[in-house]
């Protein structure tokens, strides 16, 4: 769920991550060519974009941008996205580095939905944003698109959070979506990995903020405190403003790494220095009883709220994954199955959270094994008739 991953090498000279939890360290041995840190951020995204405010909620503007297809035509479908960042960083500008080439390959046009990011929201304000998104799109994506679009053929995916918020939103939304694309997400957060308790000795920090400042921002609920976007810790100190504007294709003007930015990387840092993601974004400390802790996570698990009318499922996920163990995907998609529902599943052995960053387009390899038959089975729900 956006967990920081660095790379280093062994006295081999072989590849690892290690990934930081709050009790453990997870030493995760990866082919020798796996590429550095950087290889695991989204790439630069194509300027044809136009950008939109849908909503502003206590002040704060809530936009997405739009990618349109190449070839469009008036029955053109497009694919709503929901980016991770463990529900407190990453952004709508930059979806991982296969979408919108794999998408637009297909004749698609590719959406990027901006929410707003814990802790001053929580995951049912998220869910709200993104179904408020779809309405507004409903409403003007066809005078936008010239008409060059089908707005009833859509589908929607997301990436680990966003994972979760597209397989919660894509059993809400009405019409429901053609296809739920889940990347590494979280769905079932009554699993063991995400209801641990809250690690009392956390390790030190390595940001510039005292734990006393970090506590009373994570404790922060002003829903006008909100934003949209904040870098992973790793980016922040290693990738320049400069750059991450570039990828991101941004001005100052939108996005910089100012002060509340800032504190925003490193609250997401606390957070996972401190515990898992899923407590913040579900507010379980304000719930007294392990009952009521235990039906709000079964209340927003994807996975416990699926029935036999979810929309057709596609998974992509590692199965080296420390983060969001692949589990999540597998169990999930034996639910659905067992439901009647049409499944598609892609696993890659050996390979951490993030690793479909590397798929940049249809010369990198693997491209034709994962991310081709991925997106083929959504267009093909996607135009059926």
């Amino acid at each position: 769920m956006g967990s920081q991953f660095s790379s280093s090498c062994t006295a081999f000279v072989e590849r690892v991550y290690v990934i930081h939890n709050t009790t453990h360290i997870f030493i995760m041995p990866l082919r020798p060519d796996y590429p550095p840190q950087t290889s695991l951020l989204p790439q630069a995204v194509p300027r044809d974009f136009t950008d939109h405010t849908y909503a502003t909620k206590h002040g704060v503007a809530l936009t997405l941008r739009i990618w349109p297809s190449p070839t469009a035509s008036p029955s053109t479908p497009y694919l709503l996205w929901t980016h991770g960042g463990a529900y407190c960083t990453g952004s709508h500008y930059a979806p991982p580095s296969w979408v919108i080439p794999s998408f637009r390959a297909k004749g698609w046009h590719v959406i990027g939905i901006g929410f707003r990011l814990a802790p001053q929201v929580w995951i049912e304000d998220m869910v709200e944003d993104i179904k408020d998104a779809f309405g507004w799109l409903r409403e003007n994506l066809s005078s936008i698109l010239d008409s060059q679009v089908d707005i009833d053929r859509y589908a929607i995916g997301g990436d680990s959070s966003g994972g979760t918020l597209s397989t919660l939103v894509g059993g809400m939304l009405d019409p429901k979506p053609k296809a739920v694309l889940d990347v590494y997400g979280p769905v079932n957060f009554l699993a063991s990995n995400f209801s641990r308790p809250p690690n009392p000795n956390p390790s030190p920090g390595t940001f510039d903020y005292t734990e006393d400042e970090l506590a009373t921002a994570l404790a922060d609920r002003d829903p006008s405190h909100a934003i949209l976007a904040a870098p992973f810790e790793w980016e922040s100190k290693n990738i320049s403003e400069s750059e991450i504007q570039a990828r991101w294709a941004v001005t100052s003007d939108v996005f910089s790494l100012a002060p509340r930015v800032k504190l925003q990387t490193a609250v997401k840092d606390y957070i996972g220095r401190r515990g898992p993601a899923v407590g913040t974004v579900l507010r379980l400390n304000d719930l007294k009883t392990e009952e009521e802790k235990l039906e709000r996570r079964k209340e927003w698990s994807p996975h416990h709220r699926a029935d036999g009318n979810y929309p057709p499922t596609a998974f992509l996920h590692g199965l080296g994954d420390a983060a969001v163990p692949p589990e999540q995907s597998k169990e999930f998609a034996k639910k659905l199955k067992g439901l009647g529902v049409e499944v598609f599943e892609s696993y890659e052995e050996d390979v951490p959270h993030g690793f479909d960053q590397l798929y940049t387009g249809p010369e990198v390899d693997g491209w034709d094994k994962y991310i081709v038959p991925l997106v083929d089975f959504v267009d093909k729900k996607a135009r059926a008739e």
